[in-house]
């Protein structure tokens, strides 16, 4: 983004993606991830002998009100909003950071890993995932050694599938409801996804490039069940008197919802418009979720 050219030019970070920069900052490795159009965050490594009473001195301090703090191990993230002019952006951060290192310094605060707050000049920049964190050798080697001992892992393929259709009922259900009340479905097309994904890992054990064909398909096809029993529905309303005078059983709807989909064009073609729309927004967020959390999952490198 040009609003955070700066970044590169006066403080001299490097740019590793789009929306990533690192470096030091008054003597501090940091990182500067853009988390969105309107946020941005600023981690930072530190050791500290007492983080609890740091936090709330932050917290107190007026200048820093409508900022966010948090810490995980030993990062401190700063949560900022964007200006929408780029001199603001840069003003807004010079005056937050010139405020905030000097802060740092005079409670006792210095640099360290983002995991340990381990003080080491030979800290690394290595990406955990989806994370970029300054960590130690020994750190980077710990997380290399976890992540193949997590791909050597058993996975208990049952459980995962058993936690990826009880989702996909719950889909279902939602998915017929909002039809029915005249919205687009879309959305559980977009959600069913992520968390199926979330499902499986927490009952299998862990989520493999295998385990993501079998995902997919069991959504494509609870996509399909939905869709038929959603239109079942509509041909409930034109069957409405049979069924409730006992003439026509719920198999025998399902039969002539079938019939329906043959032999009326526009009732299939609105049904294949939904099946496909419905279909693309999966295929497109499956893609995405699957790249994003198999990353997360297994992958650990340098960046420098």
């Amino acid at each position: 983004m040009k609003k955070f050219h700066f970044l590169t030019t006066e403080y001299e970070l490097k740019k590793i993606i789009d929306t990533v920069y690192a470096g030091e900052l008054h003597g501090f490795n940091s990182v500067i991830s853009i988390t969105g159009k309107h946020y941005y965050s600023l981690s930072i490594g530190l050791k500290c002998t007492n983080v609890k009473e740091l936090m709330m001195s932050l917290k107190n301090m007026s200048e820093f009100k409508k900022l966010k703090f948090s810490i995980k191990n030993s990062k401190l993230t700063v949560t900022l909003k964007i200006p929408f002019f780029s001199s603001s952006c840069r003003e807004k951060f010079v005056k937050t950071i010139d405020i905030l290192f000097p802060f740092l310094k005079n409670n006792g605060c210095i640099n360290g890993s983002f995991l340990s707050g381990e003080s080491n000049k030979s800290l690394k920049l290595c990406q955990v995932g989806g994370e970029y964190v300054y960590i130690t050798e020994m750190e980077f080697e710990n997380y290399q050694n976890e992540k193949i001992a997590l791909k050597n892992k058993s996975e208990n393929i049952i459980f995962g599938i058993i936690g990826v259709l009880g989702v996909s009922i719950v889909a279902i259900i939602t998915y017929i409801f909002i039809g029915r009340m005249g919205y687009y479905s879309f959305p559980v097309s977009i959600g069913i996804c992520p968390v199926s994904c979330i499902a499986y890992k927490k009952l299998a054990g862990k989520i493999s490039k295998k385990s993501f064909i079998i995902i997919f398909i069991i959504l494509l096809l609870s996509l399909f069940i939905a869709t038929f029993l959603e239109y079942s529905w509509y041909a409930y309303d034109v069957f409405d008197v049979d069924i409730k005078n006992g003439y026509m059983s719920f198999s025998d709807l399902l039969r002539e919802t079938k019939i329906g989909l043959y032999e009326v064009s526009d009732f299939r073609n609105s049904f294949m418009e939904d099946v496909s729309i419905n279909g693309l927004f999966l295929i497109v967020i499956s893609i995405v979720s699957f790249i994003k959390i198999y990353s997360e999952e297994y992958e650990v490198r340098k960046v420098y």
